[in-house]
C-alpha cells in the first residue's frame, strides 16, 4: 500500500527515462536519499525543475518495500538568485552535491545533514559570498556529519596537524603526513 508523503528535497541527479519521463535521485529531508520518477515532463516546464541543486517541495507516493517512488507534484522550495547562473558558484555547488551523492549510499534519514547541505547551498547562492574556502569548509563539515572529522584540539602548544591521527600535536610526527603550522592554522580556522 502506498502513502502520500510531502517533504523537501535537493536534486542530486536526473536522467531521462523513456519518451516523457525522468528519474531523479533526490536527498529528502524526511526519507533520506531516494529515487523518484515523474512522467509527462518531456515538453513540460517541470523538466527544468529537476536540474541538479534544485530545492523542491515534493509530494510523492511512498511504498516501504520499493526503491523507486512516483512523484505526484513538485514545486520550487527556493529559487536561486546566482547559484545556477555563475560558473564558479555552479561548480562549487555541483562539487558539493557530487560528494554527497558518492558518500551517501543508504536511505537513512539525517535531518541535521540535510539542513546543513541546504544552508551550504544557500550560502553559495548569496550575492556577497566569497567561495574561495567553501569547498574546504564543506569537506570538513561533511566529515563531521559522516562521523570522522578531525579532532579540533588546536592550542598554543598543539600547532601541527597529524593527518594519520586526525588531531593537532605538539611536535612534528615521524612520518611525512602532517600539516605545518601555517596550514594547520588554516584548518583550525575552517
Amino acid at each position: 500500500m502506498s502513502t502520500l508523503v510531502q517533504t523537501e528535497g535537493i536534486v542530486l541527479k536526473t536522467m531521462k527515462y523513456g519518451e516523457t519521463s525522468i528519474i531523479s535521485q533526490i536527498l529528502t529531508r524526511d526519507h533520506g536519499l531516494i529515487s523518484l520518477i515523474m512522467g509527462g515532463v518531456a515538453n513540460n516546464a517541470k523538466k527544468g525543475m529537476f536540474q541538479i541543486m534544485s530545492q523542491l517541495d515534493l509530494v510523492f507516493y511512498h511504498q516501504d518495500h520499493k526503491t523507486m517512488h512516483r512523484i505526484k507534484e513538485a514545486r520550487y522550495a527556493k529559487i536561486y538568485q546566482t547559484l545556477p547562473f555563475e560558473i564558479q558558484r555552479s561548480a562549487v555547488g555541483i562539487f558539493m552535491l557530487e560528494l554527497i551523492r558518492k558518500s551517501l549510499n543508504n536511505k537513512e534519514t539525517d535531518v541535521a545533514l540535510y539542513d546543513w547541505i541546504q544552508s551550504c547551498l544557500n550560502i553559495c547562492d548569496g550575492l556577497n559570498t566569497k567561495l574561495s574556502f567553501m569547498p574546504l569548509y564543506f569537506l570538513v563539515g561533511l566529515s563531521k556529519h559522516l562521523g570522522f572529522c578531525p579532532l579540533n584540539n588546536f592550542t598554543d602548544d598543539n600547532l601541527v596537524f597529524d593527518l594519520r591521527e586526525g588531531c593537532f600535536t605538539v611536535s612534528v610526527p615521524f612520518h611525512r603526513e602532517y600539516l605545518d603550522r601555517d596550514s594547520a592554522m588554516y584548518l583550525h580556522q575552517i
